[in-house]
């Protein structure tokens, strides 16, 4: 879970978050509601009615969304596919897996999770709403039932459509997976699917736009939906294919070795002068009495008054090298990215046996792919 996002529990062991974007479109969802849907479809309520029956709708909607990602996860723990974290954000909701599904059974059933809960929440909430007609329920339970009947349905169709990265197209990669055995072509497939539904959904909205006066709002939506689907399409496949290429890649098949190490003991203006000057690189590790114990950056070197530099050790502005900072050469070439990114570093020290053997950079990891992808290994 990023660490801009705001954690409200677990459940089944998994952490639960929202990301303040999730705050824009829950307000606004709220304000429709009690503004627009529920005054023309119960006109002459008090006006604080109106407004807790979209407090109450928003909150129920969202927690369907959240189930919806809930169900994906169980599937996936089920599957053991470990799930740490969900987060509501803008546009829905995700789950963070430490690794994808390996099979197409896997893909399958995790997919199809998602669309099948949103039915059945669907059935639930209809039955709710014909329970409070027959029974002369109030508003407050009725209109919410209603409008959330409707709206997951929405969501179970729409997430049906065949393209990656919605559900149903997750579906067809997995049959396309299994028919084939080709997790990349498989993949490539339903993104191309998933980036053609997103231009439909620009295309629409674009004309939603120019030709008409009420629903340009919708219109506007709907580019902005499809243009998330798009990107996260296109980064669905690339995704993929940097697993390929990353597949049976260790950290010593990527690595810099002969790494130069700066002393710590030298000043400032030593470092900058005798290193990054010299060598033009953007970072260097820091040795001291044998030990590397950090790696020293420009953006350190920056953070300190030039007045000062013939006065500060290189060792005073070193942030202390932590076990997340250094591998070992043996490591795989994925986990250390998943490293990287997680701890936001461009760079992971390797050691074996307590000696510095070389340096990963997210520039030697992107050279080895582009180099990788070019020549088709």
């Amino acid at each position: 879970m990023a660490h801009q996002d705001i954690r409200i529990g677990k459940i089944f062991g998994i952490e639960i978050g929202v990301s303040f974007s999730w705050f824009v479109i829950f307000g606004l969802v709220t304000v429709l509601l009690a503004t627009a849907y529920f005054p023309q479809n119960y006109p002459k309520l008090p006006r604080y009615e109106y407004l807790a029956l979209g407090l109450i709708t928003a909150l129920l909607f969202f927690a369907s969304v959240l189930t919806h990602e809930l169900m994906h996860s169980v599937v996936a723990k089920l599957n053991n596919i470990p799930i740490h974290s969900i987060t509501l954000f803008i546009f829905g909701g995700v789950a963070h897996m430490d690794r994808d599904a390996e099979k197409p059974r896997e893909e399958f059933l995790m997919a199809a999770a998602g669309p099948v809960t949103s039915l059945v929440l669907s059935l639930l909430f209809a039955m709710i709403y014909l329970a409070s007609t027959a029974f002369h329920l109030p508003v407050l339970i009725a209109g919410p039932a209603l409008y959330l009947a409707i709206i997951n349905l929405y969501l179970a169709l729409f997430n049906l459509v065949p393209g990656f990265p919605l559900d149903g197209g997750r579906v067809l990669r997995a049959v396309i997976w299994w028919a084939t055995g080709d997790v990349r072509r498989a993949t490539r497939i339903a993104s191309r699917f998933g980036q053609a539904f997103a231009a439909f959904l620009i295309a629409v909205g674009i004309l939603m736009v120019f030709s008409s006066q009420t629903l340009w709002l919708d219109g506007i939506w709907f580019i902005f939906i499809g243009l998330f689907l798009w990107q996260v399409a296109a980064a669905g496949y690339e995704e993929v294919v940097l697993h390929n290429v990353l597949n049976n890649v260790t950290v010593a098949d990527i690595m810099t070795r002969d790494v130069i190490a700066a002393d710590a003991t030298i000043m400032l203006d030593a470092l900058v002068n005798e290193y990054f000057m010299r060598y033009k690189h953007s970072r260097f590790p820091v040795e001291e009495d044998g030990h590397t114990i950090g790696v020293v950056t420009l953006d350190d070197v920056k953070d300190v008054p030039r007045e000062k530099w013939p006065q500060t050790r290189t060792r005073a502005i070193t942030p202390p090298l932590s076990d997340e900072e250094a591998v070992a050469s043996t490591t795989p070439a994925e986990e250390a990215l998943s490293r990287m990114m997680a701890a936001k570093r461009g760079h992971l020290i390797v050691i074996d046996d307590d000696v510095l053997v070389g340096i990963m950079t997210m520039n030697d990891l992107a050279t080895a792919v582009r180099m990788r992808r070019g020549l088709g290994v």
